[in-house]
């Protein structure tokens, strides 16, 4: 389909712009070396790439900032056209980033808490990615 060519032309594009960018700790996507090839192995089409981008910035404390200053919609969803972003451990395991015991296990786990999920949808790559440089200043 339409959109998801969109998606999959774009999604690259973020992740190369994310991982060289200072204040990005961490990048992961369907394509990240851990996770290629089993995902090869299942897309649907030689050039599919996924849409969703999960990563981490570099400073301890820096998500409430970014995310403040972030003009994306927020939301927990997949599959729109709209990009959206979400602070996805706050979503699904608020019971841990809220108790030392939480944190402990997350970090056990070596998961971090500020941990973003974004799902790329099909605006401009060039206006995701001012988007992006901007909240990350």
């Amino acid at each position: 389909s339409a959109v998801l060519e969109k998606i999959h032309a774009a999604t690259p594009q973020v992740v190369a712009f994310l991982e060289s960018h200072p204040a990005v700790k961490a990048v992961h996507w369907a394509l990240s070396p851990g996770s290629r090839e089993n995902y090869r192995r299942l897309a649907r089409s030689p050039g599919a790439t996924g849409g969703m981008i999960t990563f981490t910035l570099q400073e301890l404390g820096a998500l409430t900032r970014f995310y403040d200053r972030l003009r994306l919609p927020k939301g927990p969803s997949f599959g729109m056209k709209t990009t959206l972003i979400c602070p996805f451990m706050y979503l699904a395991h608020y019971d841990l980033v809220t108790t030392p015991a939480g944190l402990a296990e997350l970090a056990a786990s070596r998961l971090d808490p500020d941990l973003l999920r974004l799902c790329i949808g099909t605006e401009p790559v060039e206006d995701i990615i001012a988007t992006l440089r901007e909240a990350l200043g």
